[in-house]
């Protein structure tokens, strides 16, 4: 994917520090603005359900933003990128290009205004819009991960690091739900220290996902091989893990990735509203009493989630885009982790179309003309 990248804000400014699990409540029975979006989706999905390519940027720049407000100083430095910027220093700072209107809950007035939040093992760009992180960066290593540290008995919270007026997630909008609040940088990432641990456990860092036969199986182990890969690195080397959601489009149809349409040669399929559970949409205070409820404005679930390692000794980077459903009955029986994994491998142009964020920005044309459009082979591949 190739566009012009402008970085239209950034704020010098605050720092940062779930439930017990992210197991979802019983289902009843019955601002720092660092990238600023684009007026046009750079995804098509149609009717059709294909994978179109990227809309034309507009010649004119979209209008100025409002300025950001006056933070205090200690919050300042945690929405300032720069305040952890070993997290990302080597890999450049992801670009969104989110356009609001291509979103399936109803858009806000103006644009959307990313916030940029430094913990002290990840960085997060949370959207107040859907009320969940457009991304999250992790730099891990045998040092982090290893450890004989088990996951803290806490809940999720607020970010405590959001502006004031900055709208953020509640646990009563998952209650009831059926939905796990599902990390994005793993809290056993970080088995290294149980405050590292602690420290993932964010509203800023969560998602809705789906429990049974993903949150708790095959996107846990996705991330259990990542996190053994971790722990094989030699000393003083790194992997970056990259985590996102990939929202659901207007239409409220499928996602779809022909193969050809991706240089892994994967048809990757990611669930539409027909497929969601429930057909939930969105979460919000009003699912407690009725689980159809309708949400005007509440915690986005995704249509599917990404995640990009890169690993700097090999120079490259490979990815996965899973569907937000339970993979039990879409995996076959006799099929191993890693060879399940394979069916979701994703180039980093798909997964860049697919959620309008340019990755690897800082990094040289070259390279990325390499990485975006191949498929390198896991260190896991078997």
């Amino acid at each position: 994917m190739r566009r012009a990248l402008i970085l239209l804000g950034l704020l010098a400014g605050p720092a940062l520090a779930h439930d017990p699990t992210d197991a979802p409540d019983p289902a009843p029975a019955a601002a720092a603005s660092l990238a600023t979006p684009l007026t046009a989706s750079s995804v098509t999905h149609t009717h059709e359900h294909t994978h179109a390519a990227p809309a034309a940027v507009p010649d004119t720049a979209p209008d100025p933003t409002p300025a950001p407000p006056v933070l205090p100083a200690e919050l300042a430095a945690a929405n300032n990128p720069f305040t952890c910027k070993d997290l990302w220093e080597e890999i450049g700072l992801p670009v969104t290009h989110k356009d609001p209107e291509a979103l399936l809950l109803n858009a806000p007035s103006g644009l959307l205004s990313p916030t940029i939040l430094c913990h002290e093992k990840f960085i997060a760009q949370y959207n107040s819009y859907t009320k969940t992180p457009d991304w999250v960066i992790e730099r891990l290593n045998r040092e982090t991960t290893q450890g004989d540290n088990r996951r803290p008995s806490t809940s999720f919270k607020p970010d405590e690091n959001l502006p004031d007026g900055v709208e953020t997630a509640e646990n009563s909008d998952y209650t009831h739900s059926g939905l796990a609040r599902g990390h994005n940088a793993a809290s056993a990432d970080f088995k290294a220290s149980e405050a590292w641990m602690r420290d993932t456990f964010w509203f800023s860092n969560a998602v809705p996902q789906v429990q049974n036969g993903f949150n708790g199986g095959t996107w846990k182990e996705l991330e259990e091989h990542v996190q053994d890969l971790a722990k094989s690195l030699g000393d003083g080397d790194s992997i970056y893990v990259i985590t996102g959601p990939v929202d659901l489009p207007r239409d409220g149809d499928d996602i779809l990735v022909p193969a050809d349409q991706n240089a892994c040669n994967q048809e990757i399929r990611l669930a539409g509203v027909s497929r969601l559970q429930d057909h939930k949409v969105a979460l919000c205070d009003a699912t407690d009493a009725n689980p159809t409820a309708t949400c005007d404005h509440g915690v986005a679930v995704p249509s599917g989630l990404f995640k990009i390692i890169y690993e700097p000794r090999m120079g490259r980077a490979f990815g996965f885009m899973m569907s937000n459903e339970d993979h039990r009955k879409l995996r076959a029986k006799g099929v191993s982790h890693t060879q399940y994994f394979e069916k979701w491998r994703a180039s980093l142009d798909v997964i860049e179309e697919a959620t309008n964020i340019n990755f690897f920005p800082d990094k040289p044309l070259r390279w990325r003309n390499i990485n975006e459009t191949s498929c390198p082979e896991t260190r896991w591949r078997q």
